[in-house]
Formats: structure tokens, C-alpha cells, sequence
């Protein structure tokens, strides 16, 4: 059999960013979880698997038809919450134009919500639990029903199991995928340019430490995968179409030794890669940029959860704005861009009232790092949710049913409902403004460009009649 893995066009909703103010562009990469079941398939089992990434995909319908014609096919959907109405599309997509291909389900929240899956049309199973095992036994076992059901983790939205798919060993039994098997030629036309980025994660799971108490897998704990495989995927990137590398991992995962590992493991192996990373606001010094620099990293993403010194303390975040701008001063001098993800409207945010002027304030006093705003994301697997859920009479149930209403433009927030997406709104607006309007940023930006800019360049193409490169 073969397996089709289904990736939505995420619609847009306050779960992204808000506005993104930097050179950066706004990219598309492979979804890491299904590349990862996409390896395990290919390599534990005698049946099929592709993906069809519906974000790059022009010709879905085409490029489906020509895969079912070989072979017996079962369609696959991550259900990702915060995405839930693209979750469905898909769903619907796949059984109005091949009512004939099942469609099952898998992800932490129908493992963790399988009572609620019912909610959502066009589903025929679902999976709970680790949805590699998972999948591998759905298509090992699909024309035998009886055997079927006597597997743990598969069911009907009608009949949950009752018990979870065990997980995968990763140390034993995981491989990491192959950047083969990506047609990078829809990525770079999505991304409208030259420039591919892959996502890869070094772990797993959720390292249950103050600074990955947003993040989700809070039930799991952390694993890693060997550095080495990780490594020699890197080093095979450039004659696979990838330009740049993001470890996605959450902050958590990373200490100075572990990061220090990670460099040396990329310098052992040649990987000349550029790769970027995400961290909370820390203290970089001369040593730490170097490092990072001869591993060929070149941009380092640090999450704001809040502006609120008080918040940042319980993530584990004590450095000051004044310190920081050293850690930003030192990956410079390097040549590794660094960019603020700052989050808004999380729900430990007291005074939300003047929430745009701590935003304002922490801009300001980095000189007007390049920045984006990143609406809190919801993560119901996460430490901070489940504190959060005791006490906000949040109805789960309601909120899913509200969020699949084909009449509601936008997906409302977890983090306080309808009131939330219009202060997420209001501080967007009130932010760019104040920056954009700062005579100090726009004599910063004037001189950047003018420290930067290859003169030489330039005057040499404006003789020879040629007009200045931008």
C-alpha cells in the first residue's frame, strides 16, 4: 500500500506573525514530522509513502491521480489545532475529489482530545499515539480488519481506542529523511527566490524546563537524535536544493554544552551549511559568536514570551535589555543576523493595557533590532496551557466547533477569545506606528545603509550604464 501525507495550507490566523519588520523573507519548508514519518515508512516497512505539501502544490488534484494509480492508497492528516480549520479543508478536499481513499487522523491533540475528533466531518480513523508505529500498522494490516482491530492506538472518530500506539525508540529504529525526496523546485517557486530553507529538529519532545513551559510535547520526554545522522543531513544539503538550515528546537533544549557539541559535531563533518537557530534572550560573548560563526551559523532567533521582566524571570530570562545588546553586538561582529520574536497577548500578561509600551520600550533600547510580532502562540500540550485551562472556563469543545464555522473569518485565540484578537490587532497597529514613525530608526536604517552598501559596486554599474544593484 501507500501512504499519502496530506499537508494543509495553513489559512491565515493570529497564531502567525502579526508583522514582520526585517530583511528576512517569510519562507516555506518540508514539514519536519512528516519527513520523519515519511523515513520511518521507507525504511521499517515494504509500503509507500510521499507527501503532497499543499502550500506549494499547484496541481494537487494531478499529482494525486497519478500516485493512486499504482497502488492502493490511504490519505493522512496531522490534525495541528491551531490550524484546525486547514486541517479540515483538507479533509474535505480529499473526500470530495477521492471519496473512495480512507482518511485517517493522527497528532498529539487527537491523541490527547480523541473524544472530541468526532467534531470534525470526513474523517473514517484516527490514531492515537506515536502515528509512525501507528500508520505502519494501518497499511500492514488495513485488508484485515480482525487483525486491525485487535492493534493498539486505531479506531473510528465513533469508537476511539482506549489505548495509545507505543512509541518509536529513536535511538534504535529512526532514520533521519532524505532530502531526496522533496521537490524543491514547488519550494523555491513558492518562496519566489533562490533561497530554500529546511527545518530540522535535534530532539524530541519537551525538556520540562521553565523556558519550554509554552511549548507543546509536554507529555514526552526529551530524546535526541544522534548528532552525526543529523550532521551528514546537512552535508548533502547544498546538492539537494537547500540553502539555508532552522533547528526548531524549543530554547529549552539548549546549554552551552549541548550547543557547543552541536558546532563541533558541524565542524567534524565539513558542513558548511548556513543554519539558524531559536533561543531566549541570553548572554553571548566573543567566544560563544566565534563558535557559532565557524559552524556556519548565520542567524539567531530570540523569543520574547513577554516583555514583562516578572514573566521572563519564570521562564528562566534575567538578563537585562543593556546586557543583552552585547549578545546582539557580538553575533554582529560575526556576521549572524539576529532577529526578536516577540510574543503578544499571552495569558500571564497583567497589565495588558500597556503592553504596547513595554514592546516599544524593549525595541527602542536594542536600537531597533530587526523584529516580528508573533501572537502567543496556543500550544494545548504545554505546561503553561494546562496551568492556564484550571481556571479560564475555557469549553475545549466549543472552541473547536466555533473554529470549524465556515462563517467565521479568522480563528479566535485561545489565550481570551474574541476579546483577545482585537487587542492582538490594536497592539500591532499601535507598535508599527511608533516605530516606523521614530526619526532615530529611520536615521539608523540611513546609515546601515549607507555603512553596508558596495559603492565601488555601484559606481562601476552606474559607468558601464547599468542601473545600481539593490
Amino acid at each position: 500500500m501507500q501512504l499519502i501525507l496530506l499537508q494543509p495550507d495553513y489559512l491565515p490566523d493570529p497564531c502567525g506573525d502579526l508583522k514582520l519588520i526585517t530583511a528576512l523573507p517569510a519562507l516555506i519548508a518540508p514539514d519536519w514530522n512528516n519527513l520523519m514519518i515519511q523515513a520511518f515508512i521507507k525504511n521499517r516497512s515494504r509500503h509507500l509513502c510521499n507527501i503532497i505539501d499543499f502550500r506549494t502544490e499547484s496541481n494537487a488534484i494531478e499529482t494525486t491521480q497519478a500516485l493512486l494509480e499504482d497502488h492502493e492508497v490511504i490519505f493522512a492528516v496531522d490534525i495541528i489545532i491551531e490550524h484546525l480549520r486547514s486541517s479540515a479543508g483538507i479533509l474535505e478536499w480529499a473526500e470530495k475529489n477521492f471519496p473512495d481513499v480512507p482518511r485517517v487522523v493522527y497528532g498529539d491533540w487527537v491523541t490527547q482530545h480523541r473524544l472530541a475528533v468526532s467534531y470534525i466531518p470526513h474523517i473514517d480513523r484516527l490514531i492515537c499515539g506515536c502515528p509512525k508505529n501507528g500508520l505502519k500498522s494501518l497499511l500492514d494490516f488495513y485488508d484485515n480488519p480482525k487483525r486491525l482491530e485487535r492493534c493498539h492506538g486505531i479506531g473510528t472518530p465513533e469508537a476511539p481506542p482506549e489505548n495509545d500506539v507505543d512509541d518509536v525508540h529513536i535511538q534504535g529504529l529512526l532514520k533521519m529523511p532524505s532530502w531526496e525526496d522533496v521537490n524543491w523546485a514547488n519550494y523555491q517557486k513558492r518562496n519566489d527566490h533562490a533561497y530554500n530553507e529546511a527545518e530540522i529538529r535535534i530532539s524530541s519532545g519537551n525538556s520540562h524546563t521553565p523556558p519550554d513551559k509554552a511549548f507543546g510535547d509536554a507529555q514526552h520526554p526529551i530524546t535526541f537524535y544522534p548528532m552525526d545522522e543529523i550532521a551528514k543531513m546537512l552535508q548533502v544539503c547544498q546538492g539537494s536544493g537547500v540553502t539555508h538550515i532552522f533547528v526548531n528546537d524549543p530554547p529549552g533544549v539548549w546549554n552551552s554544552d549541548r550547543l557547543s557539541q552541536w558546532c563541533t559535531t558541524l565542524r567534524n563533518h565539513g558542513s558548511s551549511t548556513p543554519w539558524g537557530m531559536q533561543f531566549l534572550p541570553a548572554y553571548f560573548d566573543e567566544e560563544d559568536a566565534e563558535e557559532l560563526f565557524k559552524s556556519s551559523c548565520r542567524r539567531v532567533e530570540f523569543i520574547w514570551p513577554s516583555c514583562d521582566p516578572d514573566v521572563l524571570k519564570s521562564y528562566g530570562c534575567i538578563i537585562t535589555p543593556k546586557d543583552f545588546l552585547q549578545t546582539i553586538h557580538h553575533l554582529h561582529h560575526h556576521k549572524i543576523q539576529v532577529l526578536l520574536s516577540i510574543w503578544v497577548g499571552g495569558p500571564e500578561e497583567k497589565d495588558k493595557k500597556h503592553e504596547a509600551d513595554r514592546i516599544v520600550k524593549l525595541i527602542e533600547s536594542l536600537n531597533y533590532c530587526p523584529y516580528k510580532l508573533v501572537a502567543f502562540p496556543f500550544s494545548f500540550d504545554s505546561k503553561l496551557y494546562k496551568e492556564h485551562i484550571k481556571n479560564s472556563g475555557i469549553d475545549l469543545t466549543k472552541w473547536v466547533l466555533s473554529n470549524l464555522d465556515s462563517n467565521q473569518e479568522v480563528s479566535i485565540p485561545l489565550w481570551g477569545g474574541k476579546e483577545a484578537l482585537s487587542h492582538l490587532e490594536s497592539v500591532e497597529k499601535s507598535i508599527n506606528k511608533r516605530i516606523r514613525k521614530n526619526m532615530k530608526r529611520r536615521f539608523k536604517r540611513a546609515f546601515t545603509l549607507i555603512r553596508e552598501k558596495n559603492w565601488i559596486e555601484t559606481f562601476e554599474r552606474l559607468a558601464i550604464g547599468k542601473p545600481p544593484q539593490a
